[in-house]
């Protein structure tokens, strides 16, 4: 097995053999990338079940989220619900996702507003954002479109790799949150 950063917090993951080919042969790719084309991501969380998708993760993540201006990466940020509230909040946002589409919304988003976000196109099993660099990493779509255990697995070994040791990542909005140093995981009551 390869050295992977992150080994040493003692997380299980992180001792799972890595088959490069299945992680990258994950079939969700092709899927997500049919999926959105099709879709109104932009609009999801504005209507219906999406404003309390979105009401209730942001009280959640109110809970956790440590005081502005914290460095936060949100991967798979879609256009930008997310990465919008966290910048308006006062933090520094980076956001990756793999739909050009998504980035592109998010952009023109973050201008109309006059916010600064570093948005830009990537996938969640190999994140363009360097060693030790986050307070916070946010995985609320990968972690549902990867289906392969070990693309899922490579997804949380990026979230280790990125986010500095002692803070923060939130697995989804289904999932816990812990902190990175032995990824305890904390219980938040949803």
């Amino acid at each position: 097995m390869k050295h992977c950063p992150g080994r040493e917090l003692g997380w299980p993951l992180l001792r799972v053999s890595q088959d490069t080919a299945a992680v990258w042969d994950d079939p969700a790719t092709e899927w997500t990338v049919e999926h959105y084309a099709k879709r109104d991501e932009d609009n999801r969380l504005q209507s219906g079940s999406g404003l309390l998708e979105f009401a209730r993760t942001v009280e959640i993540l109110q809970r956790y989220l440590p005081p502005p201006p914290a460095r936060i990466a949100d991967v798979g940020a879609g256009p930008g619900a997310y990465s919008i509230w966290l910048a308006r909040l006062g933090h520094q946002v980076i956001a990756r996702d793999l739909m050009p589409v998504h980035i592109e919304q998010l952009r023109s988003n973050a201008r109309d507003q006059g916010l600064l976000i570093d948005a830009d196109v990537g996938d969640a099993r190999e994140l363009s954002v360097a060693n030790a660099s986050v307070d916070v990493v946010l995985l609320f779509g990968p972690l549902y479109h990867l289906i392969t255990s070990a693309a899922r697995v490579q997804c949380l070994r990026e979230a280790a790799r990125v986010v500095r040791p002692g803070r923060y990542r939130c697995r989804g909005r289904d999932l816990p949150v812990g902190r990175s140093a032995g990824w305890r995981t904390a219980a938040p009551d949803w």
